[in-house]
């Protein structure tokens, strides 16, 4: 017998002697064998009745197709042939966990995995996996912040199952009050595990400040768990999808647009509709306002990490985020050569720009990197030294064509990408812009100058909005120093 647990202060093993007496009782239980119940029932036991495609109109320079249909339901259809044995499709409505009180965040967070863990429809978990074992498909439901949805993907001769499986998820959610405990039970432990790792302390500590320790955005703990009412939960869940007519469907891959015309109108048309034309809710998370730094001791593993965060209001707009982008482009540049090129100081930098609309425009710039504890001031000073130069100078010349031609070459392979056209689909049409971007935000973003970067810099780096957090061993004395 081997016994497994974690590496943590606390943690009680059982003895030599427990373990003798758990296997001398285990001998002496009396065991049925096991029954493999294999489900006969087909994966929808009433097929619905079809609604129709009551609009069709073409975008030619995307060689996308738009249908509306019977129940108010906004289809967008991209043929592909970049790899033929794969669908993808997406589903999204305004609303999300935004929309439920905070004393039900709880229950509108946990809704759809507890939906998800009793099966669906006539099936539990464990028959649904049965029942679709050896096939090339995936769908889930999900409800997010600002939005609810269904994403899924599948081969072509599988493409009907993932709408049968979608519409299900949508119309016939499955509770299993065993699979919840289980469920329940698991995450506890999860959560437990995750509470001993160093990471998850600076990552909660990072997300803490940002949002101004909103109650929304605290790390679940094992208390989190207790708290859930699955019935509730299952009862936001259907709230939630009960109402189809604001969604929209985007499906891209290797099909034809009249070959998804009847899985369309069987299982999407036919969708329940209420007329329902529902918003997200601004929940109040403040954005930062401020300078605020944080040191972590945690672990003893002898390695430091940094992440500094500017942030700030700005315009949502095409040509602001083309400025981000590029100056997170740039920086990332300076900061690599001159942390692990010039110093020697860390494997590497990542500079992240996240530019946010809803509920209001926000910008966030992430810089991150690891080292020994002893260099954190030193590279941290390093850090600021390069970001003061950009703000100052502006970008060299050299620096400025390898973020275009870094740009231009991932949006050579971006265009053959069926995900990335899912996802352009789904960006533009959530923000209520036009779908042109797609294949124009390239030659835009190209266009971008020096002189806007530099400009872009002392705008978005101008550090009056500000955190620092760096994890470093619990025995680090004073590691991070000032800014």
């Amino acid at each position: 017998m081997a016994i497994s647990a974690p590496d943590k202060s606390g943690v009680v093993l059982p003895t030599q002697s427990t373990l003798a007496r758990l296997l001398d009782s285990a001998e002496r239980l009396e065991l049925q064998p096991y029954e493999d119940r294999t489900s006969t029932l087909p994966l929808i036991a009433d097929m619905p009745t079809p609604g129709r495609i009551t609009k069709e109109t073409l975008e030619p320079k995307l060689g996308i197709v738009r249908w509306t249909l019977s129940n108010g339901i906004t289809v967008l259809l991209k043929p592909t042939d970049f790899k033929n044995d794969e669908i993808l499709l997406s589903g999204f409505s305004p609303g999300g966990t935004s929309v439920v009180p905070d004393a039900d965040f709880i229950n509108a967070a946990m809704a759809t995995s507890v939906a998800t863990e009793g099966g669906v429809g006539n099936h539990s978990q464990i028959e649904l996996q049965k029942l679709l074992a050896g096939r090339a498909i995936s769908a889930y439901p999900y409800i997010g912040e600002l939005y609810e949805g269904v994403g899924g993907n599948a081969s072509p001769q599988d493409v009907e199952v993932m709408f049968q499986l979608l519409h299900l998820y949508l119309t016939k959610p499955r509770f299993d009050s065993i699979a919840f405990v289980s469920m329940r039970t698991r995450s506890k432990t999860s959560v437990r595990n995750r509470s001993a790792r160093p990471e998850s302390a600076f990552s909660d500590t990072l997300a803490g400040i940002l949002s101004g320790y909103h109650p929304r955005r605290r790390p679940f703990t094992e208390d989190t768990f207790d708290r859930i009412d699955p019935l509730r939960s299952m009862s936001i869940y259907r709230d939630r999808f009960a109402d189809a007519s604001d969604f929209t469907f985007v499906i891209v891959g290797s099909f034809q647009p009249d070959s998804m015309r009847p899985f369309v109108e069987r299982y999407i048309a036919s969708l329940p509709s209420k007329g329902r034309r529902e918003k997200w809710r601004d929940i109040g998370i403040k954005p930062l306002r401020g300078v605020i730094e944080r040191e972590i001791g945690r672990g003893t593993e002898p390695k430091a990490r940094v992440q500094v965060v500017y942030s700030g209001e700005m315009k949502w707009n095409r040509q602001s985020r083309n400025a981000l982008y590029a100056t997170a482009g740039i920086l990332e540049i300076m900061l690599r050569e001159a942390l692990r090129e010039e110093k020697g100081g860390t494997y590497g930098v990542g500079v992240n720009a996240i530019p946010v609309e809803h509920p209001r425009g926000w910008y966030s710039m992430l810089v991150s990197f690891g080292c020994a504890p002893e260099r954190v001031v030193e590279l941290v000073a390093e850090a600021f030294a390069q970001i003061d130069t950009l703000k100052t100078r502006g970008p060299t010349a050299v620096d400025l064509a390898k973020v275009r031609e870094s740009a231009r070459r991932e949006n050579e392979v971006s265009m053959r990408d069926n995900r990335f056209w899912l996802n352009q689909i789904q960006f533009h049409v959530m923000h209520d812009e036009s779908l042109d971007g797609i294949v124009t935000g390239s030659n835009e973003f190209e266009k971008v100058t020096a002189e806007q970067i530099r400009d872009a810099a002392r705008k978005y780096l101008d550090g009056k909005n500000r955190v620092k957090v760096v994890l470093v061993p619990e025995s680090t004395p004073d590691a991070t120093g000032g800014n």
